[in-house]
């Protein structure tokens, strides 16, 4: 897969810009973002559920912020260390998020696949 240019970050800026205000339900899959237009704002806009797939410097810590209601993370290759994600269930379970009601998170590696849903 090829590496997005500007022009194709400046696009799906645009897109998501655009139908914010409407959109209950987000997925995003590789979806290139840049300071401006971040994976933090996408989360802070009242979102019923939010999917974000195989996203490159995602932090679960920032997860414990977003004002979703259910939450799916696929992660491929170790982008997301175990310490991470132990970080952000104790921080759930303390109830730093209570608007978060459904978390799935899924690892996927080269040759096996490990998941958990809370």
């Amino acid at each position: 897969m090829d590496e997005p240019d500007d022009r194709d970050i400046l696009k799906a800026q645009y897109h998501l810009r655009v139908f914010f205000p409407d959109v209950q339900k987000v997925r995003l899959h590789r979806v290139p973002l840049q300071p401006n237009l971040s994976l933090q704002h996408i989360a802070m806009a009242n979102l019923e559920n939010l999917g974000i797939e195989y996203q490159r410097d995602l932090d679960l810590v920032d997860v414990s912020t977003w004002n979703v209601e259910n939450c799916m993370i696929w992660t491929i290759d170790d982008q997301m260390s175990l310490r991470d994600l132990n970080r952000f269930l104790k921080l759930w379970i303390k109830g730093s998020n209570p608007k978060l009601k459904e978390f799935l998170f899924i690892g996927t590696r080269r040759s096996s696949q490990t998941g958990m849903s809370c």
